[in-house]
């Protein structure tokens, strides 16, 4: 009878995590129909773990998706990426003709079109309209909205992104490290740990010129996108942009070093769209 009092009183906490109108409309349900069924385990002798193990599996994987999953955010996140995907296409279309109408000589005599030059340039275009896209449309929001009280109510990761300390904590530990390698790559600063990792065999990656960048620009694109979440939620609920000056900051740093790499890119490799045979 204590083990049922106990985990009864778990998954009551459970379906505590649900959104406020979920809970409202089938939180008393779930708990008849988890009752239910661990009566009907207990009587036939069945294995109760099993039963628990899976009934608060799937009703984690619920709250999941009620709260990351629902319609307008899917629609909205889908519409942003769909919007950043478009404008860094754009961006790159001048030079894609350019590859293409001055370089199809070169082509004919076997020189391969630059995949992974477009694939870099589409990637740090796309990013920087990520970040930056929600961010503006929330400043010409607030311009346009009359002053008054704005709801707090929202998602799970809104309501975790409302405690300023806790998001930028978040933002400082996947971000800012890795931005702080970044730069010691710039500045040619090769830490002892990182030789370390470096491989003499030339058929092996190299740790600091592959691995590093790569690993270093997702994990900071995941904090920049926390800071941008946290910024535009402080836009929506505070009406100001400087609530949360890490996350402006980390923000600042990453849309300065996509536009560091995009134009570093462009320049490297503007004699090669304008025709120089030679330009590698």
């Amino acid at each position: 009878m204590q083990s049922k009092n106990f985990f009864y009183f778990l998954y009551k906490k459970l379906i505590s995590l649900y959104p406020k109108k979920f809970k409202e409309q089938l939180a008393d349900s779930m708990m008849q129909t988890f009752q239910d069924l661990w009566n009907e385990k207990q009587r036939a002798n069945k294995d109760l773990f099993n039963f628990v193990f899976w009934a608060f599996l799937e009703t984690a994987i619920g709250i999941f998706r009620e709260h990351f999953l629902e319609r307008d955010i899917m629609q909205t996140t889908l519409k942003t990426i769909g919007l950043s995907a478009l404008v860094s296409f754009l961006l790159i279309v001048p030079f894609l003709l350019m590859e293409f109408v001055n370089r199809q000589s070169y082509r004919a005599a076997g020189e391969e079109f630059p995949i992974p030059l477009f694939t870099i340039l589409f990637i740090c275009g796309m990013a920087f309209t990520l970040i930056l896209a929600p961010i503006v449309q929330n400043l010409r929001e607030r311009r346009n909205a009359s002053e008054g009280p704005v709801s707090e109510s929202g998602s799970m990761i809104t309501k975790i992104l409302a405690n300023p300390i806790f998001s930028e904590i978040i933002v400082l530990a996947f971000a800012l490290p890795f931005i702080g390698i970044w730069a010691m790559q710039i500045l040619r600063i090769e830490l002892p740990f990182i030789q370390a990792l470096n491989q003499p065999d030339s058929d092996t990656p190299n740790f600091y010129n592959t691995v590093l960048p790569i690993l270093g620009f997702i994990l900071a694109m995941i904090g920049t996108l926390v800071a941008r979440t946290s910024i535009v939620q402080s836009l929506q609920v505070q009406r100001t942009l400087f609530a949360r000056p890490i996350s402006l900051i980390i923000v600042l740093l990453m849309l300065m070093l996509l536009t560091w790499i995009w134009i570093g890119f462009i320049s490297n490799q503007w004699p090669c769209f304008i025709g120089v045979q030679h330009c590698d």
